[in-house]
């Protein structure tokens, strides 16, 4: 069921912005980028995969294998117009698969990860919004 894979993704979500906000709240010199950008941008991944299935689910759309974050942006956009006014141009990752370990690739300025920080911040929200009308429920 859908249902049950959207709260194990919102969860697993939810630990990769915790930790990425929590290297951001370090003294500036001691935040490791490398750490807040792989977290920021598989929060968002995890976050817009919440809201697709979400969606997706919702309309008896077909899902894509392994959607980027650019298709599921594209896709919940339909459903979302807050989506459209965000601003995703700073995220460099959205046409490739962020969860693959073998490729690894990622942002090393401050002020880019702190955005994707950011950006998987107000996902999270528009997603609770749309989903759960504003209210996480228990989820264990």
């Amino acid at each position: 069921m859908e249902n049950q894979r959207i709260k194990e993704l919102f969860l697993q979500a939810e630990n990769d912005l915790l930790r990425s906000q929590e290297e951001l709240n370090r003294p500036a010199f001691d935040v490791v980028k490398y750490a807040v950008c792989v977290f920021g941008r598989t929060a968002i991944h995890r976050f817009m995969e919440c809201l697709y299935l979400y969606h997706t689910e919702k309309n008896g759309d077909k899902q894509l294998d392994k959607p980027t974050i650019a298709e599921m942006l594209d896709y919940c956009k339909t459903y979302n117009p807050k989506l459209a006014d965000m601003d995703f141009f700073a995220l460099h990752c959205m046409s490739r698969d962020v969860l693959d370990t073998e490729n690894v690739f990622y942002c090393n300025d401050i002020n880019q990860v702190k955005t994707c920080s950011d950006i998987a911040r107000d996902v999270r929200a528009i997603f609770v919004k749309d989903a759960w009308g504003g209210n996480v429920p228990e989820l264990n």
